[in-house]
C-alpha cells in the first residue's frame, strides 16, 4: 500500500508515491482566470496507472489554489482514479512549509514562478505572506525577475537608464523573442507568469557580469527575505527556509542569506530543505492516518468518500 503526493506548479508538475515512484508533467494552464489543475492531475494519474499497489491516501499541493483553483474539480479527478483514498488538497504554501519543517512550525518562502511565505503547525498556527500573484505581488519570484529583466532589455532599445544590452541580446538570441512582439505574446499566453519566469535563468546567469542583472537579482533576494521575516514571531519559531526553484540559484541564495543576517542574526536560515512534493507526501501520510482537518482556505480534507459527478462538475 502506498500514498500519493502531487505537486502542481506554474513551471511544472510532479507526482510521487511513498514507494519511490516518480514522474514529472507540465505546468497547469490558466484560462479565463481559472487554473486547469484537474487536467494536470489527470495526466499525472495516467502516468502512474501501472502501479499495482493500492493507494491509501492522496495529497495534492497546488499553486494558485486559493485565487485560481477549483477544489471540487481537483477532488473529483483524484477520486475518479483512487475512489477509496482519503484526499487532502492544499495550497503550495502549505506543501512547502510541511516539506521544510513538517508540523513543527517555522517559516518558509517558496520561490518558484511565484512567491509565497507561510508558517503552520497544521493546528493553531496558519500565517501567510505574499502569494498575491504576479500582477500585485509574488515579489522576487521567477516571474518577477523575468519581467524586470525583460523591462531592462526593452529600456536598452530606448536608451533609457536601467537598460541592459546584455539582457537585450539574450532576449533575442537565448530566449528567441522578438522584443517588438513580446507584449502581444505575453497577452496571448495561457500562463503569463510561466512565460515571464522562463527568462529568469537568463537574468540570474547574466548577474555575474552585468550590473543591471545583478541589481535585479539582489532586489529579488531582498524581497524574498522580507517576505520570510514578516512571518517570524507570534508563535512562529525563529527559523526560515528558502525553497523552490530559486533556492537552487547561488546568486539568489547568497543575497538572501546576507539580507536575513543583516536584519535578524538570531534567525536560523536554511535553503533547499524539502519541497512541496515532499510536503504533499507527508500530508498524504497524515491523511491516510486521519490526522488532518480542514482549515480553509489553505487545507481541504476529504475522508474516503467518492464525490458525485455533479459535485465534480460544479
Amino acid at each position: 500500500m502506498v500514498q500519493v503526493g502531487i505537486d502542481l506548479g506554474g513551471s511544472g508538475s510532479r507526482i510521487a508515491t511513498s514507494g519511490g515512484a516518480f514522474a514529472a508533467g507540465p505546468a497547469f494552464a490558466v484560462r479565463d482566470g481559472r487554473a486547469e489543475h484537474a487536467h494536470v492531475v489527470r495526466l499525472l494519474g495516467a502516468v502512474l496507472a501501472f502501479q499495482a499497489q493500492p493507494v491509501t491516501a492522496v495529497a495534492v499541493c497546488a499553486a494558485g489554489l486559493i485565487g485560481l483553483g477549483d477544489v471540487d474539480e481537483i477532488r473529483f479527478e483524484v477520486a475518479r482514479r483512487w475512489p477509496e483514498a482519503p484526499i487532502a488538497i492544499v495550497s503550495d504554501a502549505v506543501g512547502a512549509a510541511v516539506g521544510a519543517w513538517g508540523s513543527a512550525g517555522g517559516a518558509v518562502v517558496a520561490a518558484g514562478t511565484g512567491v509565497v511565505g507561510f508558517a503552520t503547525d497544521l493546528g493553531e498556527l496558519w500565517r501567510r505572506s505574499d502569494g498575491w500573484g504576479d500582477t500585485f505581488g509574488d515579489d522576487g519570484g521567477a516571474a518577477w525577475i523575468g519581467r524586470k529583466g525583460i523591462a531592462a532589455a526593452l529600456r536598452a532599445i530606448d536608451g533609457r537608464p536601467g537598460g541592459s544590452s546584455r539582457l537585450l541580446d539574450a532576449l533575442r538570441s537565448e530566449a528567441g523573442h522578438d522584443p517588438y512582439r513580446l507584449a502581444e505574446e505575453v497577452r496571448a499566453s495561457a500562463n503569463r507568469a510561466s512565460l515571464l519566469a522562463s527568462f529568469a535563468p537568463t537574468v540570474t546567469r547574466a548577474a555575474a557580469t552585468d550590473l543591471v542583472a545583478r541589481t535585479i537579482v539582489e532586489a529579488a533576494a531582498r524581497h524574498l527575505a522580507d517576505t520570510g521575516l514578516s512571518l517570524i514571531g507570534d508563535g512562529v519559531p525563529q527559523r526560515l527556509a528558502l525553497v523552490g526553484g530559486l533556492s537552487e540559484e547561488a546568486a539568489i541564495v547568497g543575497a538572501f542569506r546576507a539580507h536575513v543576517r543583516g536584519l535578524r542574526r538570531d534567525v536560523q536560515v536554511e535553503t533547499g530543505v524539502g519541497t512541496p512534493l515532499d510536503g504533499a507526501l507527508a500530508l498524504a501520510e497524515l491523511a491516510g492516518e486521519g490526522r488532518l482537518a480542514t482549515h480553509l482556505p489553505y487545507l481541504h480534507f476529504f475522508p474516503s468518500t467518492t464525490p458525485t459527478e455533479t459535485e465534480g462538475a460544479s
